[in-house]
């Protein structure tokens, strides 16, 4: 009966085993399979009953497939490392990008060219950079400092901030480049983009008590590549010809920043 027909099962993919994702390639006696599968398999047979494929798209299939679409919820790839989201065929791909139980490698090494080889899990990320990279693991969510910036060289910094005691953990991202005479920083939340949009960052750059240069950005996430951000300028950027107004009498930069989480708008 229609009624108890699985349709995770009749949408399965025989050759990666998951959702069929259209444009749908078929058999001779009608077995359906993802097309890009089927040409990237470099096989001239159906992989169920061996009889020769078809040019044909499976229309009739496709439109099996987008009337159960609400109904075909599938499981992160990463559920066995914890996950327990429940996904569509079309958020597959995004979630399992940004999902917070994948494996993660030194973004140190990613961004700023860090000599580190390591991978491990999220709730491994701040014990690593404590044991290896301390000195970067000062900063917290609120945070007041000073900064000796050379306009002479590039120059690339990471830290991890812990945001109440690990409730989240974000990227702190400093960029200074020669070439185009600019300085940059970003933030970004580790995990899904969905709730990185739930927080922002308040960053002032400040001479004295009147001067003082303030953006408010909402953080991205650690799956976004941070020099695309800092090429759009949706961060913190200054020239160099700006930021030296702003250093005090030993050349220094004071700047201070927060993360804040907050509750989107959403408006119909």
């Amino acid at each position: 009966m229609a009624s108890s027909l699985d349709p995770t099962k009749v949408a399965e993919c025989p050759l990666c085993l998951d959702i069929i994702t259209p444009p749908v390639s078929q058999c001779d006696v009608g077995h359906s399979m993802c097309k890009k599968c089927f040409q990237q398999s470099k096989q001239s047979h159906c992989p169920i009953c061996l009889q020769p494929m078809t040019n044909r798209r499976h229309v009739a299939f496709e439109q099996l497939l987008e009337s159960l679409r609400d109904k075909l919820e599938i499981t992160c790839r990463y559920s066995s490392n914890g996950c327990k989201y429940q996904i569509t065929p079309e958020t597959k791909e995004t979630h399992e990008r940004d999902c917070r139980h994948r494996t993660f490698k030194c973004e140190g090494n990613l961004f700023a060219d860090w000599k580190c080889n390591w991978t491990g899990r999220y709730e491994d990320l701040e014990n690593h950079f404590k044991r290896e990279h301390k000195n970067h693991t000062v900063m917290q969510y609120r945070t007041e400092a000073t900064l000796k910036i050379n306009f002479q060289r590039d120059f690339k910094d990471i830290q991890l901030i812990s945001f109440f005691n690990g409730q989240a953990y974000f990227y702190y991202k400093h960029r200074v480049n020669v070439q185009k005479q600019k300085v940059y920083w970003a933030f970004q939340y580790i995990g899904l983009k969905s709730n990185a949009e739930h927080f922002f960052y308040e960053f002032e750059i400040h001479n004295g008590p009147i001067r003082k240069f303030k953006v408010t950005e909402i953080c991205t996430n650690d799956t976004v590549r941070v020099e695309d951000t800092f090429e759009l300028e949706k961060c913190v950027v200054m020239s160099f010809a700006s930021l030296r107004n702003y250093l005090d009498a030993e050349g220094e930069l004071s700047f201070r920043f927060r993360i804040i989480k907050y509750k989107p708008n959403h408006v119909s």
